[in-house]
């Protein structure tokens, strides 16, 4: 999807308010302009990009001079929808997370001077999710037990344990270099002979899944068996 409902902005130009991308997907950044009369002229559009205060040209098309892409030049990620002074849809391929912000799409008309729409990029990241259990001793000491595991989503992915044991969770979050986060939340609790085997499960929910992921897991804790001697009647001998 494009985003949401289009509004019109300057009275001539339509675009989406807010679009949402996917990283490393494609998105169109649908732009245009509906001219008034026969003597509006349009004589170059623009694509400009907010960062951090300071305005940076994206996409530039003129009928002269043809397209420019000054943002990033040569690689390709970039580019018109169509070669059209009306239409000047942008189309980004391979999102990353750099690309969220606001973008404007300027149209230089004569005799009006500049129209503008204005759009806002939202880039969201499917988390990678896993659970497992954690292999512990018998002990009367409280310790994790599972962990499960939500990799690289944006935003966050809300991650939390079902379980009918005596047990608490904890959460640790990171932010990655690529913008995204991981989400990590172990299931600790006291662990002993009658939990082992036992079932709990991880459910995740973000905006970028269709439904909540959840995941089973069986507990594994690791307990001495218990030994019984029958018949020792303390005369052992060789000979017996």
């Amino acid at each position: 999807p494009w985003g949401c409902l289009s509004v019109v902005l300057a009275q001539q130009v339509t675009v989406h308010h807010e679009v949402t991308g996917y990283l490393g997907k494609k998105v169109v950044l649908p732009c245009n302009i509906a001219l008034t009369g026969p003597d509006v002229k349009v004589s170059q559009v623009t694509w400009v990009k907010e960062i951090g205060g300071r305005r940076q040209n994206v996409a530039v098309y003129h009928p002269m001079h043809g397209q420019n892409y000054p943002m990033e030049k040569n690689s390709r990620r970039i580019r018109f929808l169509v070669e059209s002074l009306t239409d000047a849809t942008l189309v980004i391929e391979h999102l990353l997370m750099t690309d969220e912000g606001t973008y404007s799409c300027e149209f230089a008309t004569y005799p009006n001077g500049n129209e503008v729409g204005t759009t806002n990029l939202i880039i969201l990241a499917k988390p990678v999710n896993s659970a497992e259990a954690l292999e512990v001793k018998a002990s009367n000491v409280e310790q994790p037990v599972a962990v499960c595991t939500s990799s690289s989503g944006k935003p966050p992915a809300r991650v939390t344990w079902q379980s009918r044991l005596n047990g608490n969770s904890s959460v640790k979050q990171t932010n990655n270099s690529d913008g995204t986060v991981t989400v990590i939340r172990h299931y600790t609790m006291i662990p002993t002979q009658e939990a082992n085997e036992q079932q709990i499960t991880c459910l995740v929910e973000h905006v970028a899944l269709p439904q909540a992921e959840s995941f089973p897991v069986q507990l594994s804790i690791l307990y001495a068996p218990e030994v019984a001697i029958e018949g020792y009647d303390d005369n052992w001998y060789l000979t017996r």
